[in-house]
């Protein structure tokens, strides 16, 4: 169960389309999964979930040609540093939890041969 509504998620980001209950369900199970074993208390579960799902709603607002005049583009492939939105996700989570989620970790062993 989300967090959050409709309208405060609205309260943060001017957007024309009339459900954003996609957003905020997609904050929701990101947060849920990631968040809520790591001791933040539930009133910043919930700012994040806010400000995560108003990324998720500037990015997809980015792309819409007729909304495109109100909300500046921008470029998903940043990950939470493309929207303003995303940033302020990041300074919540004192765990750095969202900062890492979708990066990828690269292992490798260097391995010495002597001949």
């Amino acid at each position: 169960m989300p967090r959050v509504e409709q309208s405060e998620v609205r309260a943060i980001i001017d957007s024309d389309l009339l459900d954003i209950s996609p957003f905020i369900t997609a904050a929701n199970l990101i947060v849920t999964e990631h968040l809520t074993t790591l001791g933040l208390g539930t009133g910043l579960l919930k700012e994040i979930e806010r400000w995560l799902a108003a990324h998720f709603l500037a990015i997809r607002v980015s792309q819409d040609s007729d909304e495109n005049k109100k909300v500046k583009s921008y470029n998903s492939k940043l990950g939470l540093d493309a929207t303003d939105f995303g940033k302020q996700v990041k300074v919540l989570d004192s765990s750095g939890t969202m900062a890492g989620l979708g990066k990828m970790v690269v292992v490798f062993d260097v391995i010495n041969y002597d001949d």
